[in-house]
């Protein structure tokens, strides 16, 4: 993607992204949009025929072509044909407010559903994104593309892009309509303000760009500093650091409303000068030609006329494409994280499965996170057969949670083999593998939400399997507790599960996993939060576990090791000891 790419080239690229039934759709627009155009002129046509009858009435049968309607209806009297035109020019100001009011609804519809789309496959291709690419951003990054971003697209490029179209054909109607009254007028006040619109749109241009440069990387930043301060929030209240973070917060937030000020600014005042202008403009032709003062009249009406149709379709075609140049920068953010590629399974639900009968077996495996730095598993062998209890320990930076994630398929060996019953695993069929694991880290994500949505987490709503959610708790050794509450399984556990102690958190994780019905459940550091007594309660109930499970525990303690069959050393990037527990302390001690 270029760095300074022009809106054309963006959007020809997001245009690649629109859906074929949403395209369909925008055409059909343009088509509303032309009939829309035709409805002004005949608005128009309308008002000047009306204003001429109550003007003229006179001059109202010497006109061929009312004159032939007059008596083909047989109207001789002067009020009923005054009535007739009155009713006629009503017809054709409802009509033209319909068709009008018919495009704002459609647009704003059409631009919606492509924003909702384009918000949609970003999450989706984010979310799709191997575990390393996630581990060299920052997530505020995909939530502002999200949330502000990708949904300021619609108020910022789609509904403008539908604006400038509907505006173009509903100029060219008043072009139309008032060339007929006088072309020479009207082909001049077009020329005037074409000229003073580019004129501002070359001014304008790179002002534009550069505010919208600011405002999409102040509302990055923004929304970085809003996640930092409230996620930290008990450490801020400890150090009184409020004011810190308001003031940075306050800085960033300022440039931003700054930015987006001048872009107001900028979009909106064409329309004062010119307005100014044509005043001025006006009182000169009255000034200097006073003599003639019926034609003067005539041209400073039509003159008025054309410019009170003409200059509001013109800055809204301005505006618009003011709006969509301050919103290039955002745009080409999109256009990255849509570029995001999608893994070919991303589309198959059904996946061929893997068996998981024997062992786990780690033939010479090496890794490193980046191809110039050092590696940080090499010639790695491994061997865990189904069922047993192992142990991972190691001082840190050794490399245990770098060879947890591979186990679990988040990060791609550079070299070796993984093979699962002589099954190798690979790039190909590593889904199918990772259907078989479930993962307790030392901090479990909660959402707000009850205990049975946290248990059976990712799964919808309607689709939860009580019974199992209940099984799953009391295998965790959670559900006596659960049935003294109030609410039993429908309580809330309140943002990142504030309202349980950490031993309720780490059996919750533990019951999701046992919900998944993994083979393989891993405890990555998962009681290391915890106070002696409570891990010792947590550990009990992990090794209480079916031996149907594969369990793989990461510990900074070799206490919480006790009943593991092996337990594995990292060391110089590699496996220094494997033996069962009382094996491994003999040997330490």
């Amino acid at each position: 993607m270029k760095a300074n790419p022009p809106i054309l080239y963006c959007l020809r690229k997001i245009w690649l992204h629109i859906t074929p039934s949403r395209r369909k759709q925008f055409f059909l627009l343009i088509f509303l949009a032309l009939f829309s155009s035709l409805a002004e002129i005949f608005n128009i046509g309308a008002a000047i025929s009306f204003i001429g009858i109550l003007t003229n009435p006179e001059n109202t049968f010497n006109n061929p072509i009312i004159n032939l309607i007059v008596k083909r209806i047989g109207i001789t009297d002067l009020s009923q044909i005054v009535i007739i035109f009155t009713i006629g020019f009503i017809a054709a100001i409802l009509i033209s407010t319909s068709m009008r009011l018919l495009l704002l609804w459609a647009n704003t519809k059409i631009s919606l559903a492509i924003g909702s789309e384009i918000s949609l496959n970003i999450y989706r291709r984010s979310l799709y994104q191997p575990y390393i690419v996630h581990c060299s951003r920052n997530s505020s990054e995909i939530i502002n593309a999200i949330t502000g971003k990708s949904i300021g697209l619609v108020s910022s490029i789609f509904l403008p892009i539908l604006n400038i179209i509907n505006s173009s054909f509903l100029l060219l109607g008043v072009f139309i309509a008032l060339s007929y009254v006088n072309f020479f007028v009207t082909l001049l006040v077009f020329i005037i303000f074409t000229l003073f619109y580019l004129f501002i749109v070359i001014w304008t241009r790179k002002k534009l760009y550069f505010n919208g440069v600011i405002s999409a990387e102040k509302s990055t930043e923004i929304l970085k500093i809003l996640q930092e301060g409230l996620s930290s929030i008990r450490d801020v209240l400890i150090d009184g650091s409020q004011e810190i973070y308001s003031n940075i917060f306050h800085k960033s937030d300022l440039l931003l409303r700054r930015a987006q000020g001048k872009t107001l600014l900028l979009s909106a005042f064409p329309r004062y000068i010119l307005e100014a202008f044509v005043m001025i403009f006006i009182a000169c032709i009255a000034c200097f030609s006073y003599a003639n003062s019926n034609n003067i009249i005539l041209i400073i009406g039509i003159f008025l006329i054309s410019a009170q149709r003409i200059l509001p379709l013109m800055q809204q075609i301005f505006t618009s494409w003011g709006s969509m140049q301050s919103a290039r920068a955002s745009l080409n953010d999109a256009l990255i994280l849509l570029s995001q590629p999608l893994p070919k399974f991303s589309n198959n639900k059904h996946l061929n499965n893997i068996a998981f009968r024997e062992s786990l077996i780690f033939k010479k495996i090496n890794f490193k996170y980046e191809k110039e730095s050092e590696y940080i598993l090499f010639n790695l062998n491994l061997n865990i057969l189904k069922g047993s209890r192992v142990g991972f320990i190691g001082e840190s930076g050794s490399g245990k949670s770098t060879l947890i994630d591979i186990i679990m398929g988040l990060l791609n060996v550079d070299s070796g083999t993984i093979n699962i019953d002589n099954q190798t695993i690979s790039l190909f069929n590593n889904k199918a593998w990772q259907v078989h694991i479930a993962h307790v880290p030392q901090y479990i994500f909660l959402t707000d939400n009850t205990i049975e949505e946290n248990i059976a987490f990712g799964v919808p709503k309607d689709k939860i399997d009580l019974e199992k959610v209940r099984i799953a708790a009391e295998q965790s050794q959670l559900s006596r507790v659960i049935e003294k509450w109030p609410d039993k399984y429908k309580t809330f556990v309140g943002e990142r599960g504030i309202r349980l102690s950490g031993g309720q958190r780490q059996r919750i994780g533990i019951a999701r996993a046992l919900y998944k019905q993994a083979e393989i459940i891993i405890f990555d550091e998962a009681t290391n939060a915890l106070d002696h007594k409570t891990e010792q309660a947590i550990m009990k109930t992990i090794y209480s576990l079916s031996r149907k499970i594969t369990i793989l525990i990461v510990a900074h303690r070799l206490s919480s090791l006790t009943d593991c069959d092996q337990v594995f050393e990292i060391s110089n990037k590699s496996i220094r000891k494997v033996s069962a527990y009382k094996k491994f302390i003999s040997n330490n001690t």
